[in-house]
């Protein structure tokens, strides 16, 4: 059965009978938006809800004065029914550099699970481009359904996804929207920190569920649970840390080794000295163990999580 790749925005839009002539025309182009079909009836349906040519489409690009690129991601927790999102938007006139970031909970979104954050991301950014009179925004997202419910690729069934639609014609007809998609995780600087705005932001939604501070019940504590409760309740500053709450406290492995490390160090022995740590976080009990050692000897601790 023949096959037929309609090119919408590309390198030159068209009707192509091969994927290798289509990706020619795609790669590499900022915004691209393709499909394949089965009959070529079906293709030139596609191209004809284009409604300007690509000269009118240039002209109009050609007139657009205020341009704002925006990378957006997103996190969400199932255990706790919530997402979140993170954006960095960049002026291209001024090269002004912006952060976005914030939670949600809405029933609506929390059916899409990992895409609810993102979605959120890329609506704050259209009304803040919009807010503040840009004439065009390019949003760059890891998740290909954010263009493609946008531009009818993917039919929207969800009522998250169905809103999302509502919003994008809303906004189309005040503002030029285009979408480029990017590899998750694959090095680009404003993508991963768009995922670092995201999971901070979950980060601070769980911090503020924290109703009161934690109760202790000894009036002196030991210089241990003392490192213990200080590292813990920080935050972690690494781009790409496995996030493990446990009672009032938000654990990662860059905090549990510097646990180890504070406690050894305090203690009067070099960091140098250290051979191994080993960790146990049980999360059933509620208990962090330490085992640390040297060349000659193994040093224990226990930490009762509350």
């Amino acid at each position: 059965m023949p096959k037929y790749y309609a090119v919408k925005v590309g390198k030159k839009p068209g009707i192509y009978q091969s994927w290798l002539e289509c990706k020619q025309q795609v790669d590499g182009f900022s915004g691209a938006t393709y499909k394949s079909f089965s009959s070529l009836k079906a293709a030139e349906e596609f191209l004809a809800l284009k409604s300007s040519s690509v000269e009118e489409d240039q002209k109009n690009e050609d007139e657009i004065q205020k341009k704002l690129k925006v990378y957006v991601d997103g996190s969400y927790s199932k255990e706790h029914q919530v997402y979140s999102y993170g954006c960095v938007l960049l002026d291209e006139s001024s090269n002004d550099i912006r952060h976005l970031s914030g939670s949600g909970n809405d029933n609506d979104l929390i059916d899409l699970w990992n895409v609810a954050g993102e979605l959120l991301g890329a609506i704050k950014a259209i009304e803040f481009a919009y807010e503040n009179k840009y004439d065009k925004v390019l949003i760059y997202h890891d998740y290909e359904g954010i263009a493609k419910w946008a531009n009818g690729e993917w039919k929207a069934k969800k009522n998250g996804t169905i809103n999302y639609l509502k919003f994008i014609k809303k906004y189309q007809e005040k503002i030029k929207i285009e979408f480029s998609k990017v590899k998750a995780h694959s090095g680009v600087y404003y993508n991963e920190e768009a995922d670092r705005l995201a999971r901070e932001a979950f980060l601070n939604y769980m911090a503020s569920l924290q109703k009161s501070p934690l109760v202790v019940k000894s009036t002196e504590i030991s210089p241990e649970e003392k490192l213990f409760r200080n590292i813990m309740q920080n935050d972690d500053k690494s781009k790409k840390a496995l996030v493990i709450l446990v009672g009032d406290y938000i654990f990662t492995e860059t905090k549990i080794v510097k646990l180890a490390k504070s406690i050894w160090k305090s203690s009067g022995k070099k960091i140098g000295d250290i051979s191994s740590i080993d960790s146990l976080l049980d999360t059933q009990n509620a208990t962090l163990s330490l085992t640390i050692k040297n060349k000659d000897q193994e040093f224990n601790y226990s930490f009762k999580i509350s």
